[in-house]
């Protein structure tokens, strides 16, 4: 399928997000053990009804036995103009080629979907009516229709003394050129964490394909001539997402907070709607997860759901 014509259903429908775009879906596959498997859903004029960005994966889960599982980040999109019942067919369509590659389905979907984000009250999860395990969890997101003022009164008062600090550092926009300072301080972030960096085929993408498009922007911190942390965030109809961001050993907390209260400041100066600072686990027992809601929250915002499911497909 000409990626003009893909690319164009995920910019027209309400049910998509960055996650569908043909950027997002060709970086994603730098990721090791996964194959593309999107598809998209044409109708009888010979024009796109409904797409999906999907993952096939080996899971091991025996010694000598590995199953076909399944992952759809961002769900499946229909066009707007579709009736209900109509949705309802091609869904059942949908599911049933799925079946076909895999034994389960894990589909996400991003509360920044324009379907989705207006509705933070009034909606369950849309895939338990499919059938699917509800896995909801929570998200940190700031209306950046308030005025600078209401925002920062709602960052906490770690976050505000912040602000007005002079940290003596540069904060500017990164470029394709700095890739490889980012890809070494993000193998340092996770080294230091425990964790395996991902590929460096997948920050290649967001540096070189997502900053060109103006589907990312990513901010560097200097300090005295050396770049200490980064902070990626996607953007994409309206909304700002916090991605990635990497950090240098030992240095000031307050600069990764820094960072992050600019982008907030660059998103509303253009005219986003909504920042999403990302998925928060409030009353947990884990203390890692704890700390991330802890620094999450500390930008202000409200809790909003974060919809995902697992499916048995066969």
């Amino acid at each position: 399928m000409p990626v003009d014509e893909w690319d164009g259903f995920v910019h027209a429908s309400d049910d998509c997000w960055l996650w569908h775009t043909s950027d997002f879906l060709d970086i994603f596959q730098s990721w090791n053990n996964q194959k593309d498997q999107s598809f998209a859903v044409m109708g009888l004029s010979k024009t796109i009804v409904a797409v999906v960005g999907l993952n096939s994966h080996k899971h091991r889960r025996l010694k000598f036995w590995k199953e076909d599982y399944l992952s759809a980040l961002g769900g499946f999109a229909f066009s707007n103009e579709i009736t209900d019942k109509r949705r309802k067919e091609i869904y059942d369509h949908m599911e049933n080629h799925c079946a076909d590659l895999g034994q389960t389905i894990d589909v996400t979907i991003s509360t920044l979907t324009p379907s989705i984000v207006d509705t933070k009250y009034g909606h369950v999860n849309p895939l338990i009516f499919r059938g699917y395990e509800n896995n909801l969890t929570q998200t940190c997101i700031l209306d950046l229709n308030k005025s600078w003022g209401d925002l920062e009164k709602g960052m906490s008062q770690t976050t505000r003394q912040i602000i007005k600090k002079d940290l003596e550092v540069k904060v500017s926009e990164a470029t394709a050129h700095d890739l490889d300072v980012y890809y070494e301080i993000h193998c340092e972030t996770y080294n230091r964490t425990g964790v395996r960096p991902h590929p460096y085929g997948y920050f290649e993408g967001i540096f070189t394909r997502m900053i060109a498009k103006g589907y990312a922007r990513v901010l560097k911190l200097e300090h005295k001539g050396k770049i200490l942390a980064m902070k990626n965030c996607a953007c994409y109809k309206g909304g700002a997402y916090y991605w990635t961001g990497a950090s240098r050993n030992g240095i000031d907390g307050a600069y990764n907070r820094l960072l992050m209260v600019e982008q907030i400041k660059r998103a509303k100066s253009d005219e986003f709607r909504w920042f999403e600072v990302g998925e928060v686990f409030p009353a947990t027992a884990d203390g890692k997860k704890a700390g991330l809601t802890l620094y999450k929250s500390s930008f202000g915002g409200d809790y909003y759901p974060f919809y995902k499911g697992r499916k048995i497909l066969k």
